[in-house]
């Protein structure tokens, strides 16, 4: 018995794989799967790895071309790592087999760290800790009683009386200064959006929902400037509606003997199989894009050429009679 691992090709940025088996051997239109790891001897779980079995699914199975097919997400392929030794339960049978390094997972959110807030000082150390300064005690006033004040003549009276009004005056003035409202500060000008650059992300997302066949000179003259995987989002979400442009671009990228329409993109390559390249020029041209007929001729022929499972199943399920 043999199970063959491979990239969903419906969802080529990662995050979910493609299973394979014999149709004889599995019954039912659905299936649960559990995986085993070898070496640690341990089952996966939904957080991670454990000694009890969990299966996931149930999941949807499909036929065609004498294989079952059933696609799983990111609970499985997120935690697993390339070339690991797994024993996959599907139904009731169990396969062993190793994970392939071209299914990997799909990059996730950032995770945020907590923040770090200093704590405030301590209290003052209460009387009983050893090494605590001394308070000096209050000198005692002197012994001796001070001589009488003398009685201010009229004319220093009335220099009191001046600097006690002069005295009163400074004072209401500042109260007045102290109550007083303060002025309505100016409003801060409105600050002025910067306006979008052809390649800034938020032109790139602008994009989404448009043909293709539009978005295509976007992406290629930014090249370097917008990430794969931006530029892989807006590929999927145009093939999953149908797009004839998008799917023909699949086709290519796919095609291990066609040109790179998105070479100015960095890191943007997927891995040549033809089988898969067969299926998107097939729905290329099924969606109108006649441009797709003779690279499809050309990939059957090879596809008919191999003498190996996939490709003679590919080449029936997609190729013309």
């Amino acid at each position: 018995m043999s199970i063959t691992i491979r990239p969903d090709p419906e969802r080529p940025s990662g995050g979910y794989a493609l299973l394979e088996l014999p149709e004889a051997e599995l019954a039912g239109e659905s299936a649960l799967i559990a995986v085993f790891d070898a070496f640690s001897e341990r089952f996966l779980g939904e957080s991670g790895w454990h000694a009890t079995r969990a299966d996931f699914g149930p999941y949807p199975v499909t036929r065609a071309g004498g294989l079952a097919r059933i696609v799983i997400g990111p609970e499985i392929v997120n935690q697993i790592e390339e070339y690991a030794a797994l024993r996959l339960h599907v139904g009731p049978r169990s396969y062993e087999t190793t994970w392939p390094d071209d299914v990997v997972p799909r990059p996730g959110a950032a995770v945020l760290g907590g923040l770090h807030v200093p704590r405030a000082a301590g209290p003052v150390p209460s009387d009983n800790l050893v090494g605590r300064p001394a308070v000096p005690e209050p000198e005692a006033p002197p012994a001796d009683t001070p001589p009488p004040v003398a009685e201010p003549t009229g004319r220093g009276k009335g220099l009191l009386l001046a600097a006690g009004l002069a005295l009163l005056a400074l004072i209401a003035g500042a109260a007045w200064v102290l109550t007083r409202p303060d002025p309505e500060p100016a409003p801060a000008p409105a600050p002025v959006a910067a306006a979008p650059t052809p390649c800034s992300a938020e032109t790139l997302d602008a994009l989404a929902g448009q043909p293709f066949a539009s978005v295509l000179p976007q992406i290629s003259t930014c090249g370097a400037r917008i990430g794969a995987d931006r530029v892989l989002n807006l590929l999927e979400d145009a093939a999953a509606k149908g797009d004839a442009a998008a799917l023909m671009l699949f086709g290519q990228l796919y095609d291990p003997k066609a040109q790179n329409p998105l070479a100015a993109v960095p890191g943007l390559a997927l891995s040549p199989n033809p089988a898969l390249a067969a299926g998107y020029y097939k729905r290329a041209l099924a969606a109108g894009n006649g441009a797709a007929e003779a690279p499809l001729g050309a990939v059957c022929a090879g596809l008919a050429a191999a003498g190996d499972t996939l490709s003679q199943a590919a080449h029936e399920e997609h190729c013309p009679k």
